[in-house]
């Protein structure tokens, strides 16, 4: 069981390492190559002079430095958004039951299973709170908050498991939204970009 668990996070954590890997190879490569191919661009940015030299030395720095770092911020990104990810796909299960387990707590629902039964601690109370303040879930866990003492409990145990359920379906595409970024999107901006800038250093200066 322990070996099983090392091989998951192991392999969670090497695709989380390729993720970074790859953004960032590919955009030291294209704007590097790219920026070696203009260098006798910008030696007729700096001979035309003035603020000719102050767009070759942007250029260089945005080609050789900025870009590429935009690559690895982004790779570093999707790496943290694919490993939460991955992770709670794997405890999918253990996140659920505690959702429900808190969401009892706060609407006083006696437990009807044993896999949530115990009453939730405070701990996991915060860990709770965290998730659904920073995970932009509030607007869901409302309606178990506003669930009222006199509701039947069968009605707001139908509350609670509707909630759980659609907080557990979001989790891995707010996470998506908020984390990953698409390789071929970033990719193809890069090479438009790129394509636009070409057209203009054969016009200017």
């Amino acid at each position: 069981m322990v070996s099983d668990e090392i091989k998951d996070y192991s392999k969670i954590i090497g695709i989380s390492i390729f993720s970074i890997i790859k953004f960032g190879a590919v955009g030291l490569a294209i704007n590097w190559l790219y920026g070696l191919f203009k260098i006798s661009w910008y030696v007729t940015l700096f001979n035309t002079g003035g603020w000719w030299i102050a767009i070759a030395l942007l250029a260089i720095v945005i080609l050789f430095a900025g870009i590429p770092a935009l690559y690895m911020f982004m790779g570093y990104q999707t790496a943290i958004g694919k490993a939460i990810s991955n992770t709670f796909n794997k405890n999918k299960i253990t996140i659920s039951n505690l959702l429900t387990k808190v969401a009892r707590k706060i609407a006083r629902v006696k437990a009807f299973d044993g896999a949530a039964g115990a009453a939730a601690t405070a701990k996991e109370y915060r860990l709770v709170n965290f998730i659904i303040k920073h995970m932009g879930f509030k607007k869901e866990w409302d309606k178990i908050t506003s669930l009222k003492p006199e509701t039947p409990q069968e009605e707001k145990e139908a509350v609670i498991q509707d909630v759980v359920s659609s907080i557990v379906i979001a989790f891995p595409k707010k996470i998506a939204e908020g984390f990953t970024f698409n390789f071929r999107t970033v990719l193809l901006v890069n090479i438009i970009g790129l394509l636009v800038l070409e057209v203009l250093s054969r016009i200017y200066p």
